[in-house]
């Protein structure tokens, strides 16, 4: 048997290098193997508040509002490692009107435990009033289902995405499918409509410099809002790649097929639309 420390707590409000977190209903045990090495931390915490933004101050930003979230970590002889669980909607906060707003449901995974995880957190007695974390693999993404993103309120895009990063950390990879995209006026009576988006994106650094590659195809194109007097219909190709050098890179996709957008570009080049 395990040696359990349990502890139910009120209110949580924490700033940590990544995040700035505010919760309530939280629980926390504390666990230390009876066979092995490993001792065991549990923290679980509903409606909070995670807002990762610029600097240490985690006061603007991007927040995962009213979340669910659990986290494990482990102390296997000196060597820490944790996995991490939040799902919530998703929003901004504290930025200038009209800039970049978001909705939509993410998922928030972080994962450097080696070996499986598969523990249950209870938050009550009652039946089912759980979090489990089930981790096979290490992992760190962003997940989201039915997703928009409103820039400048003119342009909006909306779809399931997926952020995340390359396996020594250099790059980050956002891939998006079933994207519908509108550029126009706010209420979308006017303007220009793109369906079946399919986008990959490569962020990385070059000599300190943030540097990307980009490639999204649309499978039609159409104005809106002006009757008969304009027409244009089609398909477009976006491809952009100001990195200086070739790329090669596979940016994994939300859903199962296809997995990924493969980017692939010989040289630095910025290529015009292609109708």
């Amino acid at each position: 048997t395990a040696n359990i420390l349990g502890l139910s707590l009120g209110e949580l409000d924490v700033n940590l290098p990544f995040a700035g977190i505010q919760a309530t209903n939280v629980v926390f045990s504390y666990q230390t193997g009876a066979t092995t090495s490993t001792s065991k931390m549990l923290l679980g915490a509903k409606g909070v508040n995670l807002v990762l933004g610029p600097g240490s101050a985690n006061t603007a930003g991007i927040q995962v509002a009213n979340a669910t979230l659990g986290l494990e970590v482990q102390d296997d002889a000196g060597a820490i490692t944790y996995g991490f669980l939040a799902n919530g909607t998703l929003s901004t906060v504290g930025l200038p009107d009209n800039s970049l707003a978001f909705s939509g449901n993410v998922s928030v995974q972080v994962n450097t435990i080696t070996s499986t995880v598969n523990d249950t957190i209870p938050f009550s007695s009652m039946s089912g009033d759980t979090l489990t974390l089930n981790f096979t693999s290490q992992i760190s993404q962003v997940s989201g289902t039915n997703v928009s993103l409103t820039v400048g309120g003119v342009v909006t895009l909306s779809g399931n995405f997926l952020i995340t990063r390359s396996t020594d950390s250099s790059e980050l990879y956002v891939g998006a499918t079933d994207i519908n995209a509108f550029i126009g006026s706010p209420d979308q009576s006017v303007g220009l409509q793109l369906s079946g988006v399919t986008l990959g994106l490569m962020i990385g650094s070059s000599s300190g410099t943030i540097v990307y590659a980009l490639d999204t195809t649309a499978q039609s194109i159409a104005l809106v809002g002006t009757g008969s007097a304009f027409t244009l219909t089609g398909s477009v190709e976006i491809q952009v790649n100001n990195t200086g050098g070739i790329v090669e890179d596979a940016v994994p996709l939300p859903g199962t097929s296809p997995t990924s957008l493969a980017l692939s570009f010989g040289t630095s080049a910025n290529v015009p639309l292609a109708f």
